[in-house]
């Protein structure tokens, strides 16, 4: 049984320019031991200083269907590209809008976003952390050194995932790729810098009770223990609306979020690669420069018809000779195959 308070000390990846040999040792060591007390809890909190949960389509009654790929969902923030602009890495847009795979939770990216979004929410958001929550103490450390150490509140939905991303020295063989690529000079090493930047920016624009945060918090802890997104499941979340961007919006704002979108579709899984996510992201790197923002837009939204069924397919198959932009975007489908 887990005991019901925990004290660990982690010890995070020391400078930039250090991080991609401290993605390759163990980075986080953790002492747990039962207490004689129980953990630390709040005092019963009033409806207005806990944030509400998303509204998830009721079990006693039929499912709402998910919006079509078309157009973006309803019920749910929508955040336009000029918003977006101002991040740095996309995997945090992703997440928020549910375009990530079904595997995201392998991905390093994702582990630094997850856990800067655990840390940050305490720092900024700590009189919203949900009773009863885990406290755990975080040293910081630079070239081994301790520099600086902080107490954080964990909400205990996020606690599992929080300590299993931060073991680094247990990293999936996709995360190990990418921690290689860092060595090798083939991957910058802002792919890591990014998200943990993102999450700074992200709070300091949004309020703790925003609908945008409650957006962000739910799709975040259901793409770390592989549910579907809220955008998928047709939920809602109370004041999504006054907080959207007024333009009419598509649903997917990326190539890359249809692609994982159709994948993550148990209809669709016989199309599926071994690896559907590494294929989209693929896809996606590929097609930067090729694409154009409006053909990124198109085949996003219409994925399974002008992708899928074309672009996708040999010459003469589906709606590849309808497609002029057949012969500039089908080696790159190829290449990612392979």
């Amino acid at each position: 049984m887990r005991p019901t308070r925990v004290t660990a000390i982690a010890f995070r990846c020391p400078l930039a320019l250090t991080l991609a040999s401290c993605l390759l040792a163990p980075a986080l060591h953790a002492q747990t031991a039962p207490s004689a007390t129980p953990g630390r809890k709040r005092p019963p909190s009033s409806t207005t200083s806990t944030p509400p949960a998303a509204v998830a389509p009721s079990s006693t009654t039929t499912p709402k269907a998910a919006a079509p790929a078309s157009t973006a969902p309803p019920g749910l923030v929508h955040k336009s590209a000029a918003y977006w602009s101002q991040y740095k890495s996309d995997i945090i847009r992703q997440v928020f809008d549910g375009g990530f795979g079904e595997d995201i939770d392998e991905d390093g990216q994702f582990h630094v976003l997850f856990t800067g979004y655990v840390e940050q929410f305490s720092d900024s958001c700590r009189a919203y952390v949900p009773s009863p929550f885990e406290k755990e103490t975080i040293t910081h450390t630079v070239d081994g050194q301790p520099v600086s150490s902080k107490e954080i509140d964990i909400d205990l939905r996020f606690w599992p995932k929080y300590h299993e991303f931060g073991y680094l020295g247990d990293l999936s063989p996709k995360s190990v790729n990418k921690a290689m690529g860092i060595i090798t000079g083939k991957t910058s090493l802002s792919t890591y810098i990014d998200p943990a930047l993102d999450i700074i920016t992200f709070f300091s624009i949004e309020t703790c009770k925003s609908a945008a945060m409650r957006q962000l918090t739910e799709n975040m802890l259901r793409a770390a223990t592989g549910k579907p997104s809220l955008q998928t499941t047709g939920a809602t979340i109370p004041g999504a609306e006054a907080e959207s961007d007024k333009s009419p919006a598509p649903r997917f704002a990326h190539f890359i979020d249809g692609c994982n979108a159709f994948f993550r579709d148990p209809k669709n899984a016989k199309f599926a690669p071994s690896d559907p996510t590494g294929y989209c992201q693929c896809l996606s790197d590929g097609y930067k420069g090729v694409m154009t923002p409006a053909e990124d837009l198109s085949y996003a939204n219409n994925f399974e018809d002008k992708f899928q069924h074309g672009i996708a397919q040999p010459w003469g198959y589906g709606s590849s000779k309808s497609d002029p932009a057949w012969p500039r975007l089908n080696p790159v489908a190829v290449s990612c195959m392979q």
